[in-house]
């Protein structure tokens, strides 16, 4: 009798091996019901977006300028993202399929992810990433420009509110129709210049399709320096971090290749400056090459830090 009180007792109670995948089981349910709401919340700030970027889509460039920065980047940005995202939004799989599907895209979130659904580690790591092709592609553009345009890096690093109005402009005419003109570079420079405005791997791409991406990210460099401007001119502040959030002072350095120094927020703000008078001085939009390789090659991290209004005029 007290053998067989002793059977019915193994078998109700699990053994250590039931035990341990019942462990295991509840852990992976629990990773996974943390991965459904992570994915929920990117997909409501995804859609949050849209709906801002659908009523901001008329709006002008002047109109643009006088966003929120965390605004003008979701609208920018917000339908591209939800053209990505659309195959995982409208999963046709039943579940529990069509979370496998989100677990997939989560275990390569660079490639199959918009920003929404990064968590800010991710995003911090990203941004490390970024800034690593981008100081790697900027070593090499310097040296290769150094052999043959010495002379003229030196005069674009000089370039700054104090600077004559026509010298800067010859200077900015080599970057417009003269010898480091996009259509005029070379083509290893050229795919360098591309990897600092658009940080991945681009050896694989035609030409013209570098100067597209070079093309494209001066406009939205050019867009966001009014948007910035107009934001940090109303704080009276020399350091950015003071206006913008940390995450928003680094994507901004990502953007304009701004790396070297632990003041992020004071080396944007100095370059903003900078820009502002290069601009006023060139009357129009900066030509796409000067833009990166100025910010990238020609000391922009280390700039003084320059007054508040000193020879600027916003766009």
């Amino acid at each position: 009798m007290f053998a067989g009180s002793r059977r019915s007792d193994e078998k109700v109670h699990p053994s250590r091996y039931a035990r341990w995948a019942c462990e295991v089981v509840y852990a992976r349910w629990a990773a996974s019901r943390a991965l459904v709401r992570q994915f929920r919340e990117g997909a409501s700030q995804l859609l949050r977006d849209v709906r801002l970027a659908w009523r901001h889509r008329k709006l002008t460039r002047g109109e643009r300028a006088k966003l929120r920065p965390r605004e003008a980047t979701a609208s920018r940005r917000a339908f591209g993202d939800l053209a990505r995202m659309v195959p995982l939004l409208f999963n046709p799989l039943p579940p529990p399929l069509g979370l496998v599907l989100i677990a997939v895209a989560y275990s390569f979130p660079r490639a199959l992810l918009s920003p929404q659904f990064h968590t800010s580690e991710q995003a911090e790591a990203f941004a490390r990433q970024d800034a690593a092709t981008q100081l790697e592609a900027a070593s090499e553009l310097r040296r290769s420009l150094l052999r043959s345009h010495a002379t003229l890096l030196t005069d674009v690093a000089s370039l700054g509110p104090a600077t004559p109005v026509d010298r800067a402009r010859r200077v900015l005419q080599c970057f417009d129709t003269g010898p480091l003109s996009l259509s005029a570079l070379k083509r290893p420079d050229l795919v360098r210049l591309a990897t600092i405005a658009a940080p991945r791997s681009l050896k694989c791409y035609p030409n013209s399709i570098l100067r597209t991406l070079v093309e494209n990210a001066a406009k939205v460099v050019e867009e966001d320096d009014a948007i910035l401007l107009a934001s940090l001119d109303g704080s009276g502040d020399d350091d950015a971090s003071a206006t913008l959030s940390g995450a928003q002072v680094r994507d901004a350095c990502v953007l304009r290749s701004l790396h070297g120094d632990d003041q992020p927020g004071h080396r944007l703000r100095a370059w903003l400056v900078r820009a502002a008078a290069i601009r006023a001085a060139w009357r129009r939009d900066l030509p796409p090459a000067f833009l990166f390789v100025a910010a990238a090659l020609c000391n922009a991290p280390n700039l003084p830090p320059v007054p508040v209004g000193a020879g600027v005029r916003t766009i």
